[in-house]
Formats: structure tokens, C-alpha cells, sequence
């Protein structure tokens, strides 16, 4: 089924992502200092975008897929901080991953 396809595109996705964006001192808690808010202005960035996709013939970043892995990438991200998981380190290679 292609929609499990697309989670799974999403899942290596965020964890590309998670290794671009959070190694050094910054942490991902850094990204979302203001707890469910900051995760909601994510969602709510994303979701503008798609509304101006819809609005426009021609794109030149960030296409309506793109956008909408991102938006599947901070819902699952919000979802799993509800559930209390934490982000963690890998001392070895300084790398910041998430726990799925």
C-alpha cells in the first residue's frame, strides 16, 4: 500500500533531518521552546503552505508532497513528545537521533 510507503519515506526523512538539524550543543527541545505552541505554529506553517500550493500553478521549493511529509514529520513529532518520548544522543558519533 503506497501510504506505507510514504510513512516510511517520512520515518528516514525525519531521521535525515534529525542528524542534519541537532548535532553539537543543539538539542531538539531547542527547536520548540514553547512547548505545544511551537508545535502547533510548525503545523500551522505547513499547513498555510499547502494553502498557498493550492493557490499557485508553478512551484519552485518545496512541492505539495514535500510539505506534506513535513506536516506528517511535526504531527508524529508533537504526538511523540505527548507521549513523553525524549531525544537521544549517540555519544559515539555525536549524532542526535530520535527514538521510534
Amino acid at each position: 500500500m503506497e501510504a506505507y510507503k510514504i510513512l516510511k519515506e517520512c520515518s528516514e526523512i525525519l531521521k535525515k533531518k534529525g542528524e542534519d538539524y541537532n548535532n553539537g550543543t543543539i538539542k531538539p527541545d531547542d527547536y520548540f521552546l514553547y512547548g505545544r505552541k511551537s508545535y502547533m505554529q510548525m503545523i500551522h506553517l505547513k499547513t498555510t503552505r499547502l494553502k498557498s500550493l493550492m493557490e499557485t500553478k508553478e512551484v519552485n521549493y518545496e512541492s505539495l508532497e514535500d510539505t506534506l511529509i513535513d506536516l506528517i514529520n511535526y504531527a508524529a513529532l508533537w504526538a511523540s513528545k505527548e507521549r513523553g518520548d525524549k531525544w537521544v544522543i549517540i555519544q559515539n558519533i555525536k549524532t542526535y537521533l530520535y527514538k521510534l
